[in-house]
């Protein structure tokens, strides 16, 4: 195929400006950290000059004033600064604001009366010493330790901030190549999906196995491959490369509800097989039951359901419904679980199922056929009831009473359905009344020991 029929069209202008701003925001703070690291360079360089070779003159503060700044908390603060004069060896006349050490705030001392003028009050600013340099006379300090001090805190400024710009440009960088792999390679995927060229879509996750999007091409080239089966391996094998590779970046949740997203797409499709052949490769930590009762679901998508069923199909439907242990995968390499309270929830699903295809055939709400039979017969035989949790008992009793206001107990399925039903909701009842009544029995049990004491 012609490589100019594989490139995407032109980014649009979001990807444009979000480019831009990934650029700009690792940029912006680099810049803000040379700032620093170039202050507390020239600062202590200064301290180094002053002290091989500095000149020393007398200053005095001539001048004060208020400037405002705005503090983190977003308080405007009037800070004190004020205007230094001294003069050089050579006669020059230097004026600085706001030179280090310098003490801008003023002593107040009695100036006496002379002839008319009479006495009053007269700030008057304390002399300081300063260092400066001959040939730089405006770079001078009075304190020559709060200058190093305060070069050491923009050099550690610096350094945290040349670190943290780092630090988000590879963020923002890893994120830049996510969205333009998504932009650039899932439109590849897609032209290649609808023209079944499998083996060039299978070549292009090959390629770019190793990016951080590939998370996102392999679920992508899965929708298209589910159409060939024959490339069901090699993509499984790709997939669980793409999520053990050293390089690839996770910069999504592992929430199990998240991760089975994609495995629920891909079901819906009818790609049913590969779905269990990824689950059973996927990575990321799943709970047993989400295992166990994604399985069980896609096994009874597979048949497919329906109210009626050949005999091959129902001996399927009835292996699912005592099952304790499912395998699943290409070679039926894993295996999960299934424990008394997802059998019932599975036994309920399937009442759902035949409830909404008994809505669209009146004509068969009126007999019990096998399928029908076979699920009031595992119904039945389901127990361990008070195993189940308080959690669980609480769920599966608000799935049964959602399913007695749909059964029409008149005749056929539901006549008979509806009185299991309400059997197993009070056998539920009982773990769900079990913590109460415990409680009300140790509070019966304090009581009767009071009273004995008395």
């Amino acid at each position: 195929m012609n490589r100019s029929q594989l490139t995407s069209s032109a980014p649009t202008r979001f990807w444009g400006w979000l480019a831009i701003l990934l650029t700009c925001v690792p940029l912006l703070l680099m810049s803000v950290a040379a700032l620093f690291l170039w202050e507390g360079a020239q600062k202590w360089f200064l301290v180094n000059q002053l002290l091989e070779r500095g000149d020393v003159a007398i200053g005095r503060v001539i001048e004060t004033a208020y400037r405002s700044e705005r503090s983190s908390t977003g308080i405007y603060n009037q800070r004190l600064i004020c205007l230094v004069e001294y003069r050089t060896a050579e006669g020059k006349l230097v004026r600085q604001w706001e030179l280090d050490g310098v003490n801008c705030q003023a002593t107040y001392q009695l100036r006496p009366p002379q002839g008319d003028t009479p006495g009053a009050l007269v700030p008057n600013y304390g002399q300081s010493v300063v260092h400066y340099l001959p040939e730089a006379p405006t770079r001078a300090s009075a304190d020559l330790e709060l200058t190093r001090d305060r070069a050491k805190l923009d050099l550690g400024f610096g350094i945290a901030g040349i670190l943290g710009s780092l630090l988000v440009g590879y963020f923002c960088l890893t994120l830049l190549r996510i969205r333009w792999a998504e932009s650039r390679y899932v439109p590849m995927i897609r032209r290649l999906g609808r023209q079944q060229d499998y083996t060039g879509i299978i070549h292009l996750l090959e390629t770019y196995r190793q990016h951080p999007a590939a998370n996102i091409l392999v679920w992508e080239a899965a929708e298209h491959i589910g159409h060939c089966p024959e490339h069901y391996p090699r993509l499984v094998d790709l997939f669980e490369q793409m999520q053990s590779s050293p390089r690839k970046k996770k910069l999504e949740s592992v929430d199990e509800s998240i991760a089975m997203i994609s495995f629920y797409r891909l079901s819906s499709l009818g790609f049913h097989d590969l779905a269990l052949a990824m689950l059973a490769r996927n990575k990321q930590a799943l709970s047993a039951k989400t295992l166990a009762s994604f399985v069980l679901m896609t096994r009874t998508k597979q048949l497919p359901f329906a109210l009626e069923l050949t005999a091959e199909k129902l001996a399927a439907l009835k292996a699912l419904c005592e099952a304790k242990v499912l395998t699943f995968g290409l070679t039926d390499e894993k295996q999960c679980q299934v424990d008394s309270a997802l059998h019932l929830d599975y036994l309920l699903y399937l009442v759902t199922l035949v409830l909404d295809n008994t809505v669209l055939n009146r004509q068969v709400g009126r007999t019990i056929g096998p399928v029908q039979r076979l699920i009031l017969t595992a119904l039945t035989q389901a127990q361990a009831f008070d195993t189940l949790s308080q959690d669980s008992a609480q769920a599966l009793d608000k799935q049964i009473q959602v399913l007695l206001t749909r059964i029409d107990s008149r005749q056929g399925f539901g006549y008979e359905l509806k009185p299991l039903l309400e059997s197993i909701a009070a056998k539920l009842a009982q773990p769900i009344q079990q913590p109460a009544f415990s409680v009300n029995k140790i509070s019966a049990t304090k009581v009767s020991a009071k009273q004995g004491n008395k």
